[in-house]
């Protein structure tokens, strides 16, 4: 029985081996083609529909999908790069959000404020370390994917959800609808497609092609559909799910806009739905109020984006706030990583 089985392996590896000849040689395997616009890529996972492209430096003039000067990290965040195993005795925070969190419209990275974040818990004695997963355009459901997807293998200890009142809305600039005219327009199979570990195979691609490429295209597409709703709800209930299976603790901060956009009814529905997740929360617009009144500095370069003063702002309020109930504390141990407070 066991030479039998043998036999009959051998046979399948043979037979894939000159199945993989013949389709290279006869060429009829189509290739597989990277699709991007500026930063950003197509997603193999389409409750995201895009995502950044790693590693992608850019200084030129014209800005519209390049989103900001300089280089992104190994994942193509505007931040530095991380080490995937957490150092002992660090508090890792991992912050999720949309251009906001990015730094649109700001120049220097330094004043986005993740990097304030940091530097102010750093001052305080907080071995803090905070990642930048901000992508311009996303939605909650998005940001909570891109965790599921990237982040969890960084071991946050706590995850800021750094929610903008439009993040009840599709607004990416159409950079979903450019993707999808660029992968019709290109020859070949789109990246995100394929299994990166079989990709190199033209049988494989070959057979995608003729029998799972369409359904799948039909797939992403109602998902594409699905990013147009309201997805904070279900999105919450994710981060839930994931906050307690992996042992992190969730802060959602409201972010503020100007006194042109926003509503009090905005603002007490994410109150709401964040409470019924049992989220620890801060809202963002008492110290907007008391920034202003200190240093009556410029607090926003449009109605959504906040400036350098307005990013370093956010940055101190939400250190204030996770010293002042301990959420990162001081000579922390390894041991003492990832566990619930």
């Amino acid at each position: 029985m066991a030479k039998r089985i043998g036999l009959l392996i051998a046979g399948l590896l043979a037979a894939l081996a000159i199945g993989e000849v013949i389709t290279r040689l006869s060429g009829r395997a189509p290739e597989m083609s990277l699709i991007s616009v500026g930063r950003f890529q197509l997603s193999a996972n389409p409750r995201m529909g895009y995502e950044p492209v790693p590693d992608f430096e850019y200084h030129g003039r014209k800005l519209y999908y390049y989103e900001f000067r300089g280089r992104s990290n190994r994942l193509g965040f505007r931040d530095r790069d991380h080490p995937v195993q957490k150092p002992a005795g660090t508090f890792r925070i991992l912050v999720l959000g949309d251009s906001i969190t990015m730094g649109l419209e700001l120049e220097r990275t330094e004043d986005i404020f993740t990097f304030v974040l940091e530097r102010a818990l750093r001052e305080k004695g907080y071995a803090a370390d905070v990642l930048n997963f901000g992508v311009s355009g996303y939605n909650t459901q998005q940001e909570v994917e891109m965790l599921a997807d990237k982040g969890l293998a960084f071991q946050p200890d706590l995850v800021v959800l750094a929610y903008c009142l439009n993040d009840t809305l599709q607004m990416n600039g159409g950079i979903i609808r450019r993707l999808r005219e660029r992968e019709s327009e290109a020859a070949g199979i789109a990246h995100y497609q394929l299994t990166p570990r079989l990709a190199r195979s033209a049988l494989y691609r070959l057979i995608w092609a003729r029998f799972f490429a369409e359904r799948l295209v039909e797939d992403r597409v109602q998902h594409y559909r699905d990013l147009k709703a309201d997805t904070v709800e279900p999105s919450l209930k994710k981060l839930r799910r994931l906050a307690d299976e992996q042992g992190f603790e969730v802060l959602v901060a409201v972010l503020p806009t100007d006194k042109t956009r926003g509503s009090p009814e905005q603002y007490d529905r994410i109150a709401e739905l964040a409470t019924g997740q049992q989220f620890r929360q801060l809202d963002l617009r008492a110290a907007f109020e008391e920034c202003a009144a200190a240093t009556g500095e410029t607090l926003f370069n449009d109605p959504w984006h906040p400036s350098a003063a307005g990013h370093a702002c956010i940055g101190r309020a939400i250190a204030e706030y996770l010293g002042a109930r301990g959420l990162a504390p001081k000579g922390q141990t390894d041991a003492g990583a990832g566990s619930r407070r």
